[in-house]
């Protein structure tokens, strides 16, 4: 018994002198500018940026980043950082600052995608949005600095470890892009956001002229957006019961071709004997039809289709057809459909007769 007794007693004591560690650890200074000198002060000494708990940065850009492309067409990241801003002699006093930047829009070729982007002192829930160009000339600017405290006689009255984290958010809508006529190639987009950490012209509560330090950040995006092709504005179309016709305007969209190609496919269409094609048929319940055409209008390009493919056993061959630039056709519906019946209307028995019309387009 007492065996034990004496080790669960060195445990305790063990844990006890383990913690008296802890609040040593918690304090040690975070992001601090890599070799102040007071007899030789630079702008790196007077503000530091740091990621991922590692050293200062100094001229190397924060890592970059690369945004997948969001299902619904809406995304929005985030970045985590550390900003010291502090004088540039020795960094003891905290200096207050604000951030300048003209935000960032990402391209390739003929294509391009302005960001929303904002930063966020974390600690006081401060935010700023870009493009933002307000120099700091006071103590009054928006983010405040942190100092090391290194031989003042109130060290944590100059410290702030809290002032430290700060967090850019970054978005777009890539759908309100694609309407705008901003968005309208496929593949990758990037582009460069920079940021100007602008100081106070001296340190917090002073006028010794001690920071003043203005100092670029860079951070490099990536976004790469697949090839998209969308039909759009088709419904359902009530025949004329007099000649069996039909016509509605519809879009097709894409962001990777100058021309498509495209197949038909009716629900209800007989197949020939190779089982490949199908023609167009309208039926009722009693299983009476009506054959039918379609007519395509693109305004450069029109074909009238008797025949389609059968359960989707054909790839879309008929090309050549223009897409529209622009998602949904906010100028104008580009394509015409014309639906027509020819089999005899009027030796047809009684009844509503229907049809589901596929249409498969592919970018060329």
């Amino acid at each position: 018994m007492t065996a034990v007794i004496k080790n669960w007693v060195c445990w305790v004591s063990c844990v006890l002198f383990l913690g008296l560690l802890g609040p040593l650890e918690v304090s040690a200074l975070q992001c601090v500018p890599a070799n102040p000198d007071n007899n030789n002060p630079q702008p790196s000494t007077g503000v530091s940026v740091c990621e991922g708990g590692g050293g200062p940065l100094l001229d190397q850009p924060l890592s970059a980043m690369t945004v997948s492309y969001p299902s619904n067409g809406s995304f929005t990241v985030t970045k985590e950082f550390q900003i010291r801003s502090c004088g540039r002699f020795g960094c003891a006093r905290p200096a207050y600052f604000n951030v300048r930047s003209a935000g960032v829009t990402l391209n390739n070729a003929t294509s391009e995608i302005p960001l929303t982007v904002s930063i966020e002192q974390t600690e006081f829930e401060k935010s700023v949005d870009f493009p933002v160009d307000n120099a700091c000339n006071s103590d009054n600017c928006d983010f405040r600095g942190a100092g090391t405290g290194e031989g003042a006689a109130n060290p944590q009255l100059l410290r702030c470890e809290e002032c430290l984290d700060f967090k850019l958010t970054i978005g777009a809508n890539l759908n309100d892009l694609i309407k705008e006529g901003k968005l309208t190639q496929s593949g990758k987009h990037s582009g460069t956001l920079t940021f100007i950490i602008d100081q106070a012209p001296s340190t917090a509560g002073i006028t010794a002229g001690d920071a003043n330090v203005d100092w670029p950040v860079n951070l490099y995006i990536e976004l790469d957006i697949p090839d998209f092709i969308q039909i759009s504005g088709l419904g359902d179309m009530t025949l004329n019961s007099s000649d069996g016709t039909g016509t509605q305007r519809f879009c097709v969209y894409t962001t990777v071709a100058q021309t498509f190609s495209l197949m038909p496919a009716s629900k209800n269409g007989e197949p020939d004997q190779g089982g490949l094609w199908s023609d167009f048929r309208l039926s009722n319940e009693a299983e009476n039809y009506l054959r039918y055409s379609m007519n395509i209008d693109d305004g450069t390009k029109n074909y009238s289709f008797f025949w389609g493919s059968y359960n989707g056993s054909l790839p879309p061959v008929h090309t050549g057809w223009k897409p529209s630039n622009v998602l949904d056709c906010s100028a104008g519906k580009n394509m015409e459909l014309t639906i027509s019946i020819y089999d005899d209307i009027d030796a047809a028995p009684a009844g509503v007769y229907s049809d589901t019309m596929e249409i498969t387009v592919y970018p060329e």
